[in-house]
């Protein structure tokens, strides 16, 4: 299997790190919103990754309303107290929202007792959509279940939300995936990598969390280059398959494949494809100094 996990990783540990969490505590990947919570008991929550609007509906009548817009509402602390409704969304600029909620997540209590969810399978919290483990999809109704607040960091003071990586460069047609070069890159040839780095790449809307599919003209694929004994794969692999058109595995990715791996982005060139939908134009780039060439990830 797959290791899974939200798509936008940095989204995720800035959002538990607005709330005190620690870094992989489990939160809710959203695409696109809108989504709407009430809290049943006192709690502390932001949002991350895409900018979308946050509206939060104050169970008293005697406190105000709360409305944040898209270009402010990021990585903010927000207390809630019992009967306040948050809404999240739709997302201005970007893809994918992640809602994190001091204490993380832990389990699903569903209308029906009978179908309530622990949400840790294998050791994960997450839902891998290819081998189609782990918790199902939230519905309406559903009660979501936090772990104790106890021994958790103190919650930052409000100030200045981080940039994300989907607000680099807002003013460009064209975002910027950076990529290591390899590991087979030279069985594809010169021309390809030239094709990879010099086209300007459409995303498809047929990607989803296993592979954002690109578009643009077909690389040149070698003469029984198309195929290579199957190999582990991880996020952020770039696949060159017979047709020539670029598929980049996200984080439900098969645990090996056949096509060769022409490059493999940086960490955080995949949290911005995390945020790039269907028709964003983006365009492969190296990194810079020596960390160019891709190599195997050091053991622990």
């Amino acid at each position: 299997m797959s290791r899974s996990g939200a798509f936008d990783r940095g989204a995720l540990q800035r959002a538990n790190r607005a709330v005190g969490n620690p870094s992989g505590a489990a939160a809710l990947e959203i695409l696109l919103g809108p989504l709407a919570l009430r809290a049943a008991a006192p709690t502390v929550v932001a949002v991350s990754g895409a900018q979308a609007p946050v509206r939060i509906g104050r169970g008293d009548d005697e406190v105000g309303d709360v409305e944040l817009p898209a270009d402010v509402s990021r990585e903010r602390a927000l207390a809630l107290d019992p009967g306040d409704r948050i809404e999240v969304g739709p997302a201005a600029d970007g893809l994918r929202l992640v809602l994190a909620v001091r204490g993380g997540i832990t389990q699903v209590r569903r209308q029906d007792p009978a179908d309530d969810e622990l949400l840790e399978v294998l050791g994960a919290r997450s839902r891998d959509t290819l081998s189609d483990l782990g918790p199902d999809p939230l519905q309406a109704g559903d009660l979501l279940l936090v772990a104790p607040e106890r021994g958790l960091d103190a919650v930052p003071a409000a100030g200045d939300a981080v940039p994300s990586s989907s607000a680099e460069h807002p003013d460009e047609d064209t975002i910027r995936i950076a990529v290591l070069i390899g590991p087979r890159a030279e069985l594809l040839g010169d021309e390809a990598v030239e094709a990879l780095f010099g086209t300007d790449w459409t995303v498809r809307p047929d990607s989803d969390r296993v592979g954002v599919r690109l578009d643009g003209p077909a690389m040149p694929v070698p003469s029984g280059a198309a195929s290579v004994p199957s190999e582990p794969m991880l996020p952020g692999a770039v696949q060159v398959p017979p047709s020539g058109l670029p598929v980049v595995f996200g984080p439900d990715h098969p645990t090996t494949g056949g096509y060769p791996v022409i490059a493999v982005l940086t960490r955080t060139g995949l949290d911005r494809l995390a945020q790039a939908g269907p028709g964003t134009r983006l365009r492969f780039v190296t990194t810079d100094g020596d960390g160019t060439r891709w190599s195997p990830p050091a053991r622990r």
